[in-house]
């Protein structure tokens, strides 16, 4: 038997089947996995932490922002400072740990559990306080000290509703993936 007999109409014609559907197969993974990759970008979450403050009305406040197009579902949030770890809300971490804030008036704050959701273009208020000058002026005060400490970090971990975890902590600029 030769080559002559090996390659005649009906195998050239099953080989050239074969090969159109394996580059068909191949075609389709990678445009399934584009369409992942898509699926998972249209619901990324943007997470940053917001230092506000308004000297008229002698208000400061910290917002959790999300400027992502997709909800972020907080998963851990903790502060380390003086080299332990603290799994609390920020107010209680203030008032427990730094007691120069008892003569601080705090006018709002709220809780930041794990499970809780932030959507799309929304906020959450961590802490408020003034509506004094010496409260304003003291709050400012002891944040600047705090954020300058080396042995003050936080920890703020959140996902997306694909499970992709981000890491926001201090001296960053942006949210840092974590595989």
């Amino acid at each position: 038997m030769g080559w002559k007999n090996f390659f005649d109409v009906n195998r050239l014609l099953a080989f050239t089947a074969l090969f159109i559907s394996m580059l068909t197969f191949i075609i389709f993974v990678r445009q399934t996995n584009i369409m992942d990759q898509q699926s998972r970008l249209s619901v990324l979450p943007y997470l940053i932490l917001e230092y506000n403050t308004n000297e008229p009305d002698s208000l400061v406040s910290i917002h959790l922002v999300n400027h992502g197009v997709g909800p972020a579902i907080i998963s851990k949030r903790a502060f380390e400072y003086n080299s332990k770890t603290y799994e609390m809300d920020f107010r209680d971490f203030l008032t427990d740990q730094l007691p120069e804030m008892k003569d601080v008036r705090i006018i709002s704050s709220a809780t930041l559990e794990s499970g809780f959701a932030i959507p799309a273009g929304g906020a959450r208020e961590i802490i408020s306080v003034g509506g004094e000058t010496y409260s304003y002026n003291k709050f400012r005060e002891i944040m600047a000290e705090l954020v300058a400490r080396e042995d003050f970090n936080y920890d703020i971990r959140f996902q997306s509703i694909y499970g992709d975890t981000w890491l926001l902590k201090k001296g960053s600029t942006k949210p840092v993936s974590i595989e």
